[in-house]
């Protein structure tokens, strides 16, 4: 989200990002097949999700609708200008789904992206 602050606002953007366990959209909508299995996840479950995005989503953000909350909700023009970018998310973690989808995105505009997926990993 501050690479695409940076790009609205006609700043510096970073050289490269990498991108460690993002959270991508924290809509409650957001639901993904990757998202459902931590439904019953001893540390990160649904509970502890929404807990996380009601601590984060303050003074009227939302993840719903905000793409400098929830990034994969960004236009296409601002992710046309993110610089190289590498994501790293277990096989197992609840937004491993979000992560796929951001990358994917990235790629369709011609970014430089590479996700790695650590298997058997939360």
């Amino acid at each position: 989200a501050l690479t695409a602050l940076c790009l609205k606002h006609k700043q510096r953007v970073p050289d490269h990002l990498l991108l460690y366990y993002p959270a991508l959209n924290v809509s409650y909508e957001a639901y993904s097949p990757s998202a459902l299995t931590s439904m019953h996840d001893k540390f990160l479950n649904h509970d502890m999700l929404r807990l996380c995005v009601e601590s984060y989503c303050q003074n009227g953000h939302s993840g719903e609708s905000d793409p400098f909350v929830s990034p994969n909700l960004l236009s296409d023009s601002l992710l046309a200008g993110f610089p190289q970018t590498r994501i790293f998310v277990g096989s197992k973690d609840a937004l491993m789904d979000q992560s796929k989808y951001f990358a994917v995105r990235l790629k369709k505009l011609s970014r430089d992206v590479k996700l790695t997926i650590y298997g058997g990993l939360p």
